[in-house]
């Protein structure tokens, strides 16, 4: 119902269920601090959702919670979160366009155990599994940290991409570099549209890694669903048809 603007819930809720305002108008959402669990796509296709406060003693956060939002600029993780499920934060789109601003920071409480933020982007505590880059954090160089082994799923989804428009400009970050420490790949470039993807180890190291990913049945090779279609390494390029 695109009618539904601002929702404020009563305390005793503990779950929101699985796609319990997907495609909805809300705008402004207040939980109550007894919320444990939102169900996977719970805020799902929210093009209008522009405010959300994850209190303390949220726990999980399901797969694809907030896929599809459009407005929310900041999502703050509180120190109790345990579990991040797949893509849930995939295809916040950056419309820029239209003048609609994305995702551009993840601010984890510093006490939270599993999570952290490391210049608004999110990792594990450990700093070993880069979980979600927000698709419209504004720089035109990243360097992933030489501690990360694994690129989550489709954790740079839609990242610098217009793709409901035929319009092939990045609108934030142009260049990924990635250390060779990373070994573990989970389609994390679905949907991105970046000029330069460089990998700081020789061509023979890489085609030496398994880059393939299997989802929902199906095998993704590592860039499967991008636009760049060439990786750089130090003693040449990669091409993939």
């Amino acid at each position: 119902d695109l009618r539904l603007k601002n929702v404020t819930f009563n305390e005793g809720i503990e779950e929101l269920l699985s796609s319990s305002f997907s495609y909805t108008g809300v705008k402004n959402v207040i939980l109550p601090s007894t919320i444990r669990t939102l169900g996977s796509n719970c805020f799902t296709g929210c093009d209008y959702l522009e405010n959300i406060t994850l209190n303390e003693g949220l726990e999980e956060i399901g797969d694809y919670c907030f896929n599809i939002v459009k407005l929310l600029e900041k999502i703050n993780i509180p120190s109790t979160v345990t579990t991040i499920g797949k893509g849930a934060f995939t295809a916040s789109l950056c419309t820029k366009l239209l003048e609609v601003y994305n995702l551009s920071s993840f601010d984890v409480s510093s006490s939270n155990p599993n999570f952290a933020s490391v210049d608004g982007v999110l990792f594990s505590k450990d700093l070993t599994s880069l979980i979600a880059y927000p698709s419209a954090k504004d720089v035109k160089e990243y360097t992933i940290p030489s501690t990360v082994t694994k690129l989550a799923f489709r954790c740079f989804n839609y990242v610098s991409n217009n793709p409901y428009e035929e319009v092939y400009e990045c609108f934030s970050v142009e260049k990924v570099i990635i250390p060779t420490s990373v070994i573990t790949f989970e389609n994390p470039f679905y949907g991105a549209l970046l000029k330069n993807v460089t990998y700081l180890g020789n061509v023979d190291d890489f085609k030496a890694l398994d880059t393939t990913y299997v989802y929902d049945g199906e095998t993704y090779d590592w860039y499967s669903g991008s636009v760049f279609k060439t990786l750089h390494c130090l003693d040449g390029d990669i091409v993939y048809e």
